[in-house]
């Protein structure tokens, strides 16, 4: 049985892939909330999830997936998830 988290990933790549997003956005669409994870907390102690996510990424992951990782874009009243393809295409990520 998938957690919360999981679940939570899981969707917000599945929003991605649905909007049409390529590989890199659906991975970093998987990848947001890294920053929560335990290890991930634990190693950039202090830093709010975003940051955290981010230099997890920078360590990690592509440039784009950076960007994902420490940005909290807004959500939207219909979903749970992230319009990710949406929220690239606004801010030029």
């Amino acid at each position: 049985m998938l957690s919360p988290a999981e679940l939570h990933a899981l969707q917000a790549a599945a929003h991605a892939v649905a909007a049409g997003a390529d590989d890199e956005l659906v991975l970093a669409a998987a990848f947001h909330d890294v920053g929560r994870a335990r290890e991930v907390a634990t190693r950039y102690r202090g830093l709010p999830h975003e940051q955290a996510g981010a230099a997890f990424a920078r360590d990690h992951l592509t440039r784009r997936s950076v960007w994902a990782a420490g940005t909290t874009p807004p959500r939207t009243p219909r979903a749970r998830c992230w319009p990710w393809t949406t929220w690239w295409r606004r801010t030029g990520g």
